[in-house]
């Protein structure tokens, strides 16, 4: 496309619109002028004036791109460690809502007991997600964790932590929710707070055949955007797509 031509598509588009009428000014003054219609004072105060308002337009320019690149900077990013910090277990031991999944959590329910009943009795809502016991899922898992047991140890240990939440929804009741998936899962997390201004979601990916505890976390709030959006549809995805498991059995 010509330059004309390429002029023509910004001027039907609104684009660039000072610019070309700025040009058109320019060349017509410097032809009345030629001509002698019009005086050389009154070219220089049109060509000032002309000058004056490129000077503005280059000025706004400036400015938005300065907005621009300071909302980049401002921008949270998601910051990647291999240790949770403090926050995390307090906030296990806290209050509100939580939502917890991991492959069969047999550390981590059995540790804060104490913490789910007083949610419990609170009125908290309390959403548990493991794995689903002798499923496919369950050996895809410690093919993933590199580490291999036989079926009765890999079964047990989820059904442990099954059976921690049964007696605790016997002894406490409230709003336990607990479902077990098929689906092999590559990261736990815990969701404090969901929904509110102190939500804060704790992930952990785990590792593949890497026989390490420095597996790869994030901790993401709703002002992190959509790298908290993405992780909570994916929460909810696996959630709404897992069984509910009878705690009351």
């Amino acid at each position: 496309m010509s330059w004309i031509g390429r002029a023509g598509h910004q001027i039907r588009r609104g684009e660039n619109l000072d610019a070309y009428l700025t040009i058109t000014v320019s060349v017509v003054l410097a032809v009345l002028n030629l001509a002698g219609i019009v005086s050389t004072d009154k070219v220089l105060g049109a060509l000032l004036a002309v000058l004056a308002l490129l000077a503005t337009e280059t000025l706004i320019t400036r400015a938005k791109l300065d907005m621009m690149a300071t909302a980049r900077q401002s921008t949270p990013s998601p910051a990647l460690m291999t240790t949770f910090p403090p926050s995390h277990e307090e906030d296990l031991q806290g209050d509100g809502d939580l939502y917890l999944a991991g492959v069969s959590l047999t550390n981590a329910v059995p540790s804060i007991l104490h913490a789910l009943e007083s949610r419990l009795r609170s009125g908290s809502l309390v959403r548990i997600l493991v794995i689903q016991p002798a499923s496919p899922a369950e050996q895809l898992a410690e093919n993933r964790l590199g580490i291999q047991a036989d079926h009765a140890r890999r079964t047990g240990q989820t059904r442990g932590t099954l059976t921690h939440l049964e007696r605790l929804h016997t002894a406490v009741g409230g709003r336990l929710e607990v479902r077990v998936t098929a689906e092999e899962l590559s990261f736990g997390w815990t969701h404090i707070a969901p929904g509110t201004s102190r939500a804060t979601l704790y992930l952990q990916y785990y590792a593949y055949k890497i026989q390490r505890l420095e597996n790869m976390k994030m901790v993401l709030r709703p002002a992190d955007g959509q790298w908290y959006d993405f992780h909570l549809d994916q929460l909810e995805a696996l959630w709404a797509n897992a069984t509910p498991w009878d705690t009351a059995s």
